[in-house]
């Protein structure tokens, strides 16, 4: 029985109906115990409808969006490492946790609660990996309000998990020399050396081809990285313009790489049609490119073959920042040399390591002022 404007009673359930038009045709109807209630649900509607903020009703679970949004949105416009880093997130943590919930009825409470159980239980994720589900949440929600799936986006009232300092394991200037002295004659020698003289990250160094050097001037440049993604080897642009750089040979790396170069020379013509041309410098006796992951686990390896101090491959980057530090370099000078886009991002990363930084300066001051209470003098 119609008893308003898109508003019915059925006197057998006692329930009222309200229609909701969006227009071209696409309705949908909810049910309330009350008239008052469906008079107000209406007005809402029709009030929201009227200042553009009402969506359509999308049968689309989240999972759908989000496979819609990796291939659609999100692929054709962000590099393809960072690409198959989310496609693995989404496939492996949100889809199974959150997928099968239809689109338009994930609450905040939904994703808090999916935020708790991935920080419990014998495969619990770190706050800092969590942060990172929380960026690819929002931008994910953030395009389906964009798109008109969603009025709004729901992760506004979910707090980011709290980021935690990550404290790294360096070398030292002394332990990186003895470091440099064993992997003498290694084939990791050139991995280690461009890692811990000039910071450089495992991509990067894989990435890197003989077109990048120029033995005339000293120079080579980081113009590409090189990472495995679902099984294959991708190759791509630096991860900003900052990455972009020159960098000028010390004695110890030229003579490195022209070493690399003689040998690889000898193999194309030892093997002839079956060695791999590919132009990179880290490569197998045919050719073929490392696998950058190949060339972590060969360092771990080393380390503890040669009874040395355990750290990543990654951590030589932040021993060059370490002792870059100790040694008073500026912080400008520091990221440069790092290829980050400004010192912001250097000092946000090593904001513990770079503490000490201000020691000396305290200790100087606090001497200074003790040196006048004895003498009435500053030194």
């Amino acid at each position: 029985m119609k008893v308003a404007k898109n508003i019915a009673y059925d006197d057998d359930r006692r329930r009222y109906y309200v229609t909701f038009h969006y227009g071209n045709g696409v309705k949908s109807t909810k049910t309330f115990t009350t008239k008052a209630d469906a008079v107000r649900a209406l007005k809402q509607f029709e009030a929201d409808k009227a200042n553009e903020e009402v969506v359509e009703p999308t049968r689309d679970s989240l999972g759908e969006w989000m496979r819609y949004w990796l291939e659609n949105i999100s692929k054709p416009n962000v590099r393809a490492t960072t690409y198959h880093g989310y496609k693995n997130l989404v496939e492996r943590h949100l889809i199974p946790s959150l997928g099968g919930k239809p689109l338009q009825k994930v609450t905040a409470a939904d994703i808090r609660e999916y935020y708790k159980k991935k920080l419990s239980g014998p495969k619990a994720l770190s706050q800092n990996s969590l942060r990172k589900h929380h960026d690819v949440l929002n931008q994910i929600f953030q395009a389906a309000v964009l798109e008109d799936k969603l009025r709004k986006n729901p992760m506004r009232i979910v707090s980011a998990p709290k980021k935690e300092t990550i404290q790294y394991t360096i070398y030292t200037a002394e332990e990186l020399h003895d470091l440099f002295e064993k992997v003498k004659g290694n084939r990791l020698e050139i991995v280690v050396k461009l890692a811990g003289y000039y910071g450089l990250r495992r991509e990067e160094i894989c990435g890197l081809m003989w077109q990048d050097i120029d033995f005339e001037r000293n120079l080579f440049e980081i113009r590409r990285s090189m990472t495995m993604a679902g099984g294959q080897l991708l190759i791509d642009e630096p991860k900003t313009k900052s990455s972009y750089r020159k960098e000028a040979m010390n004695d110890d790396v030229r003579e490195l790489l022209l070493k690399l170069r003689d040998r690889q020379e000898e193999n194309k013509r030892m093997l002839k049609d079956d060695y791999m041309d590919t132009g990179f410098i880290l490569c197998w006796e045919d050719g073929k490119p490392y696998r950058p992951n190949y060339i972590s686990e060969l360092f771990t390896k080393f380390l503890k073959d040669n009874g040395l101090k355990k750290i990543r491959l990654h951590d030589l980057r932040h021993s060059f920042a370490s002792i870059a530090n100790d040694l008073g370099v500026p912080m400008f000078n520091i990221s440069k040399a790092l290829g980050h886009g400004s010192t912001a991002v250097t000092s946000g990363i090593y904001t513990h390591m770079f503490d000490d930084s201000h020691k000396e300066t305290i200790d100087r001051v606090t001497e200074a002022i003790q040196q006048f209470k004895k003498t009435g003098k500053a030194t």
